[in-house]
Order: C-alpha cells, then sequence, then structure tokens
C-alpha cells in the first residue's frame, strides 16, 4: 500500500497537474533516503509465496517411480560418479528442490540447481535458506529454451549458455522429456551437452519407464531413434563412456560421460 500504490496514485496525480501548475521540488535528506531503503527492505523481506503443489514439487516421494532400495542405490551411484569426475562447479538440470544437486553442493562445490518448475525451485530456495547453505544457486531454467542474450542490442546481458561456466553436468530423469516431450533428437542433445560441460552426468530412461509412457500416452511413438544402443552411439560421438551402471529394480541406466578432446562430429544440427 505505501511503496506501491500510494505512490502509483501520487505519481498519476501529479502526471495530470504538471502540464498546469508549476510544482515545487522537494528534496530528501541522506537520513531521509537510508529510511526509505530500510523500509523498502524489510518489507520485500517479509513476503512469502507459497509454493502450489504441481506435480514436480510432488515428485518425492509421491509420483516418484524408484522405491526405497532403488533411490538409494541411485544416490550412491551419482556420488560415486561426482567423485569420479571431481567437478568444481557443478550444473544440475531438472533438479527439482535440489535432492542430487546437494550431493556436490554439500561438499563446498558451486552448484547451479536447476529447473522448469517454479515451486520446485522455491521449495529449493527455502531450504539453502533455512540450512544456511553458500553453495548452491536455485535457478529457474527452461534448458529446452534457456534465457537469451537481452537489452541494448543484446548486450547487455549474456545468455544463459554463454554465462554457462560449469565442468560437470547433472542430467537426472531428463532426457526423455527433452527427446520426447520437446521433440529433441538425441544427436542434437549429444550435441548442445558437449558444448557446455568436460563431465556429464546423465541418466537414460527407455520408453518402457512408466514415466517415460506417460509421455507417450496421447501422442503417436515418433521417436524410433530413442533407445539405449542410439543414446550411446550419438553421445560417445563427442563424449569418452567412463563408467555406466544399472539402477537396480529400475530400466533406467546412469552414465559418466567425459568430453573428448577430438569429438567426431561438433555440429549443432
Amino acid at each position: 500500500l505505501l511503496h506501491i500504490i500510494m505512490h502509483s496514485g501520487i505519481c498519476a496525480d501529479e502526471g495530470t497537474k504538471r502540464d498546469k501548475i508549476k510544482i515545487k521540488e522537494k528534496s530528501i535528506s541522506v537520513n531521509s533516503a537510508l529510511g526509505l531503503a530500510d523500509s523498502l527492505k524489510n518489507t520485500v523481506s517479509k513476503m512469502n509465496i507459497r509454493p502450489k503443489k504441481t506435480v514436480w514439487s510432488q515428485y518425492y516421494p509421491k509420483h516418484s517411480n524408484y522405491d526405497e532400495s532403488a533411490a538409494k542405490k541411485k544416490a550412491e551411484i551419482v556420488d560415486e560418479m561426482i567423485h569420479i569426475a571431481g567437478p568444481k562447479k557443478v550444473l544440475d538440470l531438472g533438479a527439482n528442490d535440489g535432492i542430487y544437486s546437494r550431493m556436490s553442493s554439500l561438499e563446498g562445490i558451486f552448484t547451479v540447481s536447476a529447473d522448469i518448475d517454479h515451486s520446485c525451485v522455491e521449495k529449493n530456495y527455502l531450504k539453502t535458506r533455512e540450512n544456511g547453505e553458500k553453495t548452491i544457486l536455485p535457478l529457474v531454467l527452461d534448458i529446452s529454451n534457456p534465457t537469451p542474450s537481452i537489452g541494448w542490442a543484446n548486450m547487455e546481458r549474456e545468455s544463459f549458455i554463454k554465462r554457462a561456466d560449469f565442468d560437470t553436468i547433472l542430467c537426472l530423469a531428463l532426457v526423455h522429456h527433452l527427446a520426447i516431450g520437446n521433440n529433441l533428437p538425441l544427436k542434437m542433445i549429444a550435441s548442445f551437452l558437449s558444448r557446455i560441460c568436460d563431465n556429464l552426468i546423465i541418466e537414460f530412461v527407455p520408453k518402457s519407464d512408466s514415466n517415460a509412457k506417460k509421455l507417450l500416452a496421447f501422442r503417436d511413438d515418433i521417436f524410433p531413434d530413442y533407445d539405449e544402443r542410439n543414446f550411446e552411439k550419438e553421445f560417445t560421438r563427442h563424449f569418452e563412456l567412463n563408467k555406466k551402471k544399472s539402477i537396480p529394480s529400475t530400466q533406467r541406466t546412469i552414465y559418466l560421460f567425459q568430453r573428448q578432446n577430438n569429438p567426431e562430429s561438433s555440429d549443432n544440427n
């Protein structure tokens, strides 16, 4: 009311008078300006949003197709691969509430924990506040349509891709959403990821997986090349396969790829 509604009303009222009368310019003291800044800061700091319940914000444990044993094993595999990669900066794509991002951030490794779902990112952010975490940055990001360059001549703010400075990417339970949900060929996904990381920890989810089946439930299967054989073929054009482990009690597999010095192909088509 004080900072937005009343201020807007006064500005609008002065706008109608400005052409008719001469308005006396008013100055503000330093103490008044500091008081106003403190008031604004306190107002904003007291604001809270309630994350909406979405499928993704309720994914763990309600909608996950991992049982307790499989979830524990997946965490062990991811943790092992992170230690093999030895990252300095990590980008976790499709991070949800940051459950796997914290495997690197709690080791003191700066980690950007990105997800398209605002509620997931808000839950992640509140957790960082509650725990006083300093090495994790929750971020709203649609990697299929990342933030472009903006501002004057598109040069004031660089695109997310240009700012991406990560040696390791986590891409867990995401590839089927990119390939099936966004119609992106595996060839394009592999080429893109190879441009922005040296190490890639990625989970392959086959079409026979229950969650992948949901993506295909109301559309034709136009993805004949989406299988594990072709997945490995396309990713090994750009990366060397360091480790591959299946997750028990699931049809999913986690890979650790490391970028080749001289990849077979660097095209983005």
